[in-house]
Parts: structure tokens; C-alpha cells; sequence
């Protein structure tokens, strides 16, 4: 009878740790971990001012109305906005100002000729300066 109750020990015994042990690993698995959201509220608003730039110089370069690169100010500051917010949103740690300006006034002097790609390129509208 003694090894009976030794046996029915071990074996209590045995699955009180493995329920334990299994109790440990039973933990809510933690969402997949993804990259913080880089938009900072100097991003956005670099991203805003830049759009208006862009949007401004199109705009003197009579490329905005009916039948036009862009139909309205409106669809402008969409589409540039989106491309203003691929060149900024990167910054996590914000926008140095002084850059930012230099690039609104680089674009503001642009003349005509000078496609939007360029400037979004150009040495003052580097996202390695305007990056802090």
C-alpha cells in the first residue's frame, strides 16, 4: 500500500509543477511590436507650410485650375501634402526651423522651369538638415 500512496504522491506532485510550469507560459501574447508613429506636431506642421510653398509656386506657375496639372488650390495641398509628409514624418525628434525656412524661400524664389521634384530635393530642402 506504501508504494501505492508513494506513486499517487509522485504524481500529484508531478502535476502540480507541470501546471504550474504551464501556468507561467499561459500569458496574453503581447501584440507584435511596430515602429512609433513619426509624426511630430513640428513634422506636421513643416509638412503643412510645405505643401503651401509648393502649392504657392504652382500656383504662380499657372499650373492649378481647370484642365491643369491640378484641378483646384484644394486638390494642390492634397497631393502635396502627402508628398510633403513623405519628406518629414521621418523626423522624429522634430524640425530644425531655420532649415525649414531656408527651404520655404528657396522654393518661393524657384522660377518656372524648376519641376517640384527638384526642389523637394534640393540641398535646402534636405531632410538631412531639416531633420533635428
Amino acid at each position: 500500500m506504501r508504494s501505492v500512496t508513494t506513486l499517487l504522491s509522485s504524481f500529484v506532485m508531478a502535476s502540480t509543477a507541470l501546471s504550474l510550469a504551464l501556468a507561467g507560459c499561459s500569458k496574453d501574447e503581447a501584440p507584435p511590436m511596430t515602429p512609433a508613429e513619426a509624426k511630430t506636431p513640428a513634422a506636421q506642421n513643416a509638412g503643412g507650410q510645405l505643401a503651401s510653398a509648393y502649392c504657392d509656386h504652382e500656383q504662380r506657375c499657372n499650373n492649378i485650375g481647370e484642365a491643369k496639372k491640378y484641378g483646384s488650390r484644394q486638390h494642390c495641398m492634397t497631393v502635396m501634402g502627402n508628398e510633403a509628409a513623405k519628406q518629414v514624418n521621418h523626423c522624429t525628434k522634430g524640425i530644425d526651423q531655420e532649415d525649414l525656412r531656408e527651404c520655404l524661400t528657396d522654393i518661393a524664389g524657384q522660377d518656372c522651369s524648376n519641376p517640384i521634384d527638384d526642389m523637394m530635393s534640393s540641398k535646402e530642402c534636405g531632410m538631412d538638415d531639416m531633420c533635428l
